[in-house]
């Protein structure tokens, strides 16, 4: 979606206009008085709400970066740091820095209260305004949805945060004591609701991007998963399943935009950031469009994608420990990490890359291990493919433009929401139910049918024996099995009976969700609230220790995990500093 920041605007405007500006009232009076009388006006200020979503500081670089290297999933490959490059290993090993100044901590958190003030600003003045009520409505229950986000972000990332239900009115309201978790809850799960009521079923393809009513019940749902609330989350994700009119993609591979030929929005797509490509970035002053300095372009495939042109591509890598979780012949292995004999587009003239003693080239060549030999690092890393472009190089549509692709970023999917509902169904009844076990089969069905060979990725449950992971009992990737029980890659060293019991049905789920959902930004926040759940096997500290470096090698980056504290990012100590003492800093930092 095409945004605006409002201010910028509203300047431009006025500067185009009026050759006296210089006379005019400053800009902060001009702001109120001027904006907000017409449907033109809170069309532009809920954009402006959703923008903040696309900014670097959030979903289209720091939330990646952090919830990806934060996890088993994916690590920094660098051994040359710049001031970024630095940022990217301290999220690596749990390194996290309050002081820092200007890091994505800081930027996170900041942009996540833009984000509500600009929400808050379309709450209170959109109502005046005179224009249809139902559009006038569904212009709030949007702003109400957007600030219900934010809040769930900041809520999960950062604990107890102040709340502005709304804007400041003076400078001293700007310093707000924390709220409690159950006032932050209470103010989520309102806006949520209040969306719930106001918000249509669908948009018109003109308006892609925007919050439904489902995308509010998906999140509503999210928040009491999140706070352990089985029973609401059941309920609010059985309207989305049984009501809305989403769908499993046909086949795993089509559910993610593949670069410039982009596959955004699909059926599947519950809420999805949008982007742009071929827009530079707008200037006035110090202020930009909130994609920062590529435009309105997604950047993901300068730190995800392969490294070729840019120094920082490929900076952010999947794990050999994430490639062993898949099981054999799982065609979501093939598009979610490059592995031997995949096509990259558009790469021309391939360079040598220092360390590694083979070069990319049209068609990949890796190393006779399956893995690129990352320099500083032992072990097997793999570059990502999953929500990246895939072109390399120069690309004939947009000249030299590979961190200005189109690809929308996905923030919640119906098969998300399947795996979550299945969750809730399980936990709420404390036995995994004919339902919960359909749900979750729902998925691997999809994931099976997305191959050739049908005969992979059998049904849970197998009610026969397992014992170890893929890396224990030495699996190749097409070695061919016909059980649950033989193909699920759990701990080195489970011996589980796979039945209907809530245990067993955990491990799948935690696996299953491992697979399906990587680099979406979910299994790091994954293992953390599944710590709160008394000998749950997604457990972060139970995960954590079990890699050790014969397994993983992942014993550099994670040795340093403590639950009790890397459960919660710091709060910016620029932010506490300010905060004449009504920010406390969380434990351990």
């Amino acid at each position: 979606m095409k945004k605006f920041l409002l201010l910028t605007l509203i300047s431009l405007s006025i500067l185009g206009c009026k050759k006296d500006y210089l006379n005019k009232p400053p800009l902060s009076d001009i702001v109120e008085d001027n904006f907000y009388k017409t449907e033109d006006d809170a069309q532009k200020a809920i954009v402006a709400a959703y923008a903040c979503l696309q900014s670097g500081h959030m979903f289209k670089q720091n939330f990646p970066f952090m919830s990806d290297l934060a996890s088993d999933d994916a690590t920094f490959r660098d051994s040359t740091f710049t001031d970024h490059g630095r940022e990217l290993a301290l999220y690596d090993n749990f390194g996290w820095n309050p002081s820092l100044l200007g890091t994505s901590l800081t930027e996170m958190w900041g942009k996540s209260y833009e984000g509500i003030q600009r929400s808050n600003k379309v709450i209170e003045n959109v109502p005046n305004i005179s224009m249809d009520q139902t559009r006038k409505n569904q212009i709030i229950a949007q702003a109400r949805f957007l600030r219900g986000l934010y809040y769930f972000y900041l809520k999960t990332l950062f604990g107890k945060v102040p709340l502005y239900p709304i804007s400041p009115k003076s400078y001293e309201d700007l310093f707000k004591s924390e709220a409690s978790l159950e006032e932050i809850n209470q103010q989520i799960n309102d806006d949520f609701n209040f969306a719930i009521g106001n918000l249509p079923n669908a948009w018109s393809i003109q308006e892609r991007g925007r919050a439904t009513k489902y995308s509010a019940y998906a999140f509503l749902g999210k928040n009491h998963l999140y706070n352990q609330q089985w029973e609401n989350a059941k309920n609010a994700f059985e309207k989305v399943i049984t009501e809305s009119d989403r769908a499993l993609v046909p086949k795993f591979k089509d559910v993610f935009a593949k670069g410039y030929n982009s596959n955004i929005n699909t059926q599947e797509s519950l809420f999805e950031i949008q982007f742009r490509s071929g827009f530079a970035k707008v200037a006035f002053g110090n202020f930009f469009t909130d994609g920062g300095v590529s435009g309105e372009g997604n950047t993901k495939n300068v730190y995800y994608g392969i490294r070729e042109l840019n120094p920082l591509g490929g900076s952010i890598i999947g794990t050999k420990d994430l490639y062993n979780e898949f099981e054999p012949n799982d065609p979501r292995l093939k598009e979610t990490l490059w592995t031997v004999g995949d096509t990259a587009l558009y790469l021309t003239n391939p360079v040598l890359e220092s360390g590694y003693g083979s070069a990319y080239s049209s068609r990949m060549s890796l190393a006779t291990t399956l893995g690129r030999k990352i320099p500083k690092r032992v072990g097997e890393f793999y570059n990502i493919k999953k929500m990246t472009p895939g072109q390399v190089g120069t690309n004939p549509l947009l000249g030299s433009n590979d961190d200005d692709s189109p690809d929308g970023i996905i923030l919640m999917r119906l098969a998300d929401v399947k795996l979550m509902y299945a969750e809730a169904l399980a936990e709420a009844a404390q036995a995994a139910t004919g339902q919960a076990i359909s749900q979750l089969n729902d998925i691997r069905r999809r994931a099976r049918t997305s191959s050739i060979n049908t005969n992979v990725l059998p049904d849970f449950p197998s009610n026969t024996r397992y014992g170890g992971n893929l890396l224990a009992i030495n699996y190749n990737k097409t070695t061919q099995v016909t059980t649950f029980s033989q193909a699920a890659p759990y701990y080195a060293g489970d011996t589980v009976i796979y039945s209907s019991d809530l245990n067993s049905f955990r491990k799948a789920l935690v696996h299953e969700r491992r697979v399906e959902l990587a680099f979406e930004g979910t299994r790091y926040l994954d293992m953390i609230r599944w710590s709160k759940i008394p000998n749950h096997p997604g457990n972060a500290a139970t995960i954590f220790t079990s890699k050790s470096a014969p397994r993983a090698n992942l014993e550099d980056k994670k040795s340093s995990f403590m639950l009790n504290v890397h459960s919660l990012l710091p709060k910016p100590q620029f932010e506490i500093d300010k905060s004449n003492g009504s920010l406390v800093q969380n434990p351990g930092y």
